[in-house]
């Protein structure tokens, strides 16, 4: 456990994990030597700034079965905690054959609880596989970056239908308290693999209000030059929810797909307004642009039922070999397709 400001390195640090030897010379943190209880790799405490990881080789750690443990890297607020870890920098790091999450950064507010908003991530230039749930997970996180990384889809799932199975994460949720996530950029990841099936997606943006008291907002998400490639047991290589259990919103707003290259994908793209039990789930100024969509199994763009189309900008793409449509709307309203090209 990380209880202080510190630089820890390994003895790769500063050596990109997508692309140096990994036969030999890595500091290895290896699960598979501690008996017992199910353990995080590392853990950053509540309330430390300042921290770096980097160099490491990180693997073969136990989950209990339960949400929340047997992660490569963490930091995660429950309960009635008041304080999160801000300005962290996660780079050059091997993780793979973990229980939960190779990285798993946020919290959630119970009735009663406190809000904590974690703030000031860098993650970068990592090399995951052998996740169950996420590879990289940020909750209720803001003003960070997930940038460089390379992850190999999983090939089993965690015991959480609908959710696990996920590349990169960025998640709003909100159960007694808001949940307001902002500025956040997911940029110039690799995502190659099928998944396992009923696995979510390739990269999920998800605001989801549990409660009454509730109110999950996701705005200024920069999704931008990624490739998601082959994940063909995925809702969508990009899929984008707000989603509403009881009477509190959720929204997703401001939200910038672009320049991204999504090929063999199940979907290249869904958005959805779900109303799971819940009143209000909307969305805003969602800028889908300059991006690659190529041989979907199904659609290259879809926009789901009961979801409105307006307010969705689906422009200057490529759009071609989608198996189905390239773009198809099965919400309400009219969507904004002008610009796109579909091939000769």
């Amino acid at each position: 456990i990380i209880t202080k400001s510190l630089y820890i390195r390994g003895a790769k640090y500063g050596q990109d994990a997508r692309t140096r030897s990994k036969i030999s010379g890595e500091s290895i943190l290896d699960g598979s030597t501690i008996p017992g209880a199910p353990y995080d790799a590392i853990k950053i405490a509540n309330g430390v700034n300042g921290v770096c990881i980097d160099g490491f080789e990180i693997a073969y750690y136990n989950g209990s079965g339960l949400n929340g443990d047997g992660n490569g890297i963490s930091s995660y607020c429950m309960g009635g905690n008041t304080l999160g870890a801000n300005n962290v920098i996660i780079q050059n790091n091997y993780i793979h054959d973990i229980a939960y999450n190779g990285i798993m950064i946020g919290s959630q507010n119970y009735v009663g609880a406190s809000m904590v908003m974690q703030s000031g991530y860098t993650i970068q230039f990592n090399k995951i596989s052998g996740y169950t749930y996420a590879g990289i997970e940020l909750t209720n996180t803001v003003s960070s970056q997930v940038l460089e990384n390379e992850l190999d889809a999983p090939t089993s799932l965690f015991n959480d239908p609908g959710d696990a199975g996920v590349g990169i994460e960025i998640a709003a949720r909100s159960r007694a308290r808001a949940a307001n996530v902002t500025a956040i950029t997911v940029s110039d990841n690799s995502l190659i693999g099928a998944f396992p099936p009923t696995s979510r997606a390739g990269i999920n943006i998800l605001s989801r209000a549990y409660q009454s008291t509730s109110n999950a907002t996701l705005n200024g998400i920069n999704v931008d030059g990624n490739t998601v490639s082959g994940a063909t047991n995925v809702r969508a290589a990009v899929l984008a929810v707000s989603e509403a259990r009881s009477s509190g919103p959720a929204t997703v707003t401001e939200l910038y797909v672009i320049n991204n290259l999504l090929s063999g994908d199940y979907k290249g793209m869904s958005i959805r307004d779900f109303l799971n039990g819940g009143t209000t789930a909307t969305h805003s100024n969602v800028y889908v642009n300059g991006n690659s969509i190529s041989n979907s199994v199904t659609e290259g763009f879809y926009v789901e039922p009961s979801t409105a189309a307006a307010g969705i900008y689906l422009n200057d793409n490529i759009l071609t070999g989608n198996t189905t449509f390239a773009a198809k709307n099965d919400g309400s309203g009219t969507l904004d397709a002008t610009c796109n090209w579909y091939g000769s």
